[in-house]
């Protein structure tokens, strides 16, 4: 069994998320990854977002324009974990301890793949339930654990390794995040609310979906396509709405 410990350090709002094996006598002296540790170069990094239309890639050039007029390109390579402006490499951003921004209030939550008995509804919705459930892919699906953080994103990592597989970035959060790089920057909410999933029936196919919000961050909430987590793209942001 694992338990997943998500902390912040108030002095420079850096963050972790750490899996520890338990056993009967539940200590804390096992543990088996730490989230920061496994993040990819920011090149690699898969982050998505929303431009107000559709779901994207997280590359400046994919934004919309009124998203490009409040963030530049290079605080857009600083999100997504560049560190060569950062002040310490004589830099103008803001120094960095760990790429992992902190985690307040949204509590890690796994997709444990629950059986949510929708085989009893009417029609094609419950007889097609119990095939979805069965297919490979299904089966086979990795075991993901998703949280937000205040760096701006919702994280989504593989459960047993803490190998990231994705991260989602809220298209609303561009004005604040233009902050988050300043050496004077002081502490925001990004991405601070709770995560749901279940399984939907939608557009005649079942699916497997999360649903989350900015939180303490904002009034926006958004929906994910998370039926296959290792293959997540832009195409799988299913929608983002606003106040």
């Amino acid at each position: 069994s694992l338990l997943f410990q998500p902390t912040f350090n108030s002095r420079n709002w850096s963050g972790e998320l750490t899996a520890f094996e338990i056993d009967e006598s539940v200590t804390l002296d096992q543990e088996k990854w730490r989230a920061s540790e496994q993040l990819p170069t920011h090149s690699a990094r898969k982050i998505y977002s929303h431009n107000a239309s559709i779901g994207i890639e997280f590359k400046h050039a994919n934004l919309s324009s009124q998203q490009q007029a409040l963030i530049s390109s290079d605080q857009v390579e600083y999100i997504r974990g560049e560190r060569s402006e950062e002040q310490a490499n004589n830099g103008v951003f803001r120094n960095r301890s760990s790429l992992l921004g902190d985690i307040i209030h949204s509590t890690p939550t796994l997709d444990s793949q629950l059986d949510y008995g929708f085989d009893a509804l009417a029609g094609s919705e419950g007889t097609s339930y119990s095939t979805f459930r069965s297919t490979t892919a299904y089966q086979n699906r990795t075991n993901a654990l998703y949280f937000g953080a205040n760096d701006g994103m919702l994280h989504a990592l593989n459960a047993n390794t803490g190998a990231e597989l994705f991260p989602y970035i809220p298209g609303t959060t561009m004005e604040d995040l233009s902050a988050y790089s300043s050496p004077t920057y002081q502490h925001k909410f990004f991405v601070d609310g709770e995560v749901t999933i279940a399984d939907a029936y939608l557009s005649g196919s079942w699916k497997t979906v999360l649903v989350g919000s900015r939180g303490r961050g904002g009034s926006t909430i958004f929906a994910l396509d998370i039926s296959d987590p290792d293959s997540f793209s832009a195409a799988d942001v299913l929608w983002e709405i606003s106040a």
